[in-house]
């Protein structure tokens, strides 16, 4: 079995585009906040009002992403 040039650098570039994908959750779930923190902390003032239940669901989608980033290191 010979393992040539090429086929390291398309591991290589496979390992990097995995390592960019599992950050993906993490940016989605940031953006959320700061939306959610824009529209109810400035615009409506009611931030108080709904600041657990934003925070539990940002809570609950990093724990999934967590979950999920073990199911995929266990399932290679």
């Amino acid at each position: 079995m010979s393992i040539t040039l090429d086929t390291i650098k398309l591991k290589e570039e496979n390992n990097t585009i995995y390592k960019m994908k599992k950050w993906y959750i993490f940016y989605i779930t940031l953006i959320i906040s700061l939306l959610s923190n824009a529209y109810f902390g400035i615009y409506n003032g009611m931030w108080i009002m709904y600041a657990e239940a934003i925070n539990m669901f940002g809570i609950s989608i990093l724990c999934l992403a967590i979950a999920y980033e073990l199911y995929s290191k266990k399932k290679k």
